[in-house]
């Protein structure tokens, strides 16, 4: 009898070799104390993630910024993805722990 589907380690060659080119591209920021820097990420990206993880762990979303110019709404800023579900680890962890991880598994889910 014939099946439908095909067996699951047919799948897995693939995405083994996907996670494993993910691994080596960006190994350099996945090792502990190898933050990802760069021009965007330290002037704006660094601040807004800081800010969203120290109003989270305070007990209260972030509908204001009031650190920048006088201030912007900062939950409808789109930069900011405070309600974006692969955000997940800005929530955990430090941004510059957060960064590389959420690279890495963005391109892993792209590359499936």
């Amino acid at each position: 009898m014939s099946r439908i589907f095909p067996r699951a380690d047919f799948f897995m060659a693939p995405v083994l070799s996907y996670l494993g080119l993910c691994i080596l591209f960006f190994g350099a920021v996945l090792t502990p104390g190898r933050p990802l820097f760069g021009s965007d990420f330290m002037t704006f990206f660094y601040p807004v993630k800081h800010f969203l993880r120290e109003s989270i762990w305070e007990g209260r979303l972030p509908l204001w910024n009031p650190y920048v110019l006088c201030g912007y709404p900062f939950i409808a800023d789109i930069q900011a993805g405070v309600f974006y579900p692969g955000g997940i680890l800005f929530y955990l962890f430090p941004p510059e722990t957060a960064y590389g991880p959420t690279m890495a598994l963005h391109f892993f889910i792209s590359a499936l």
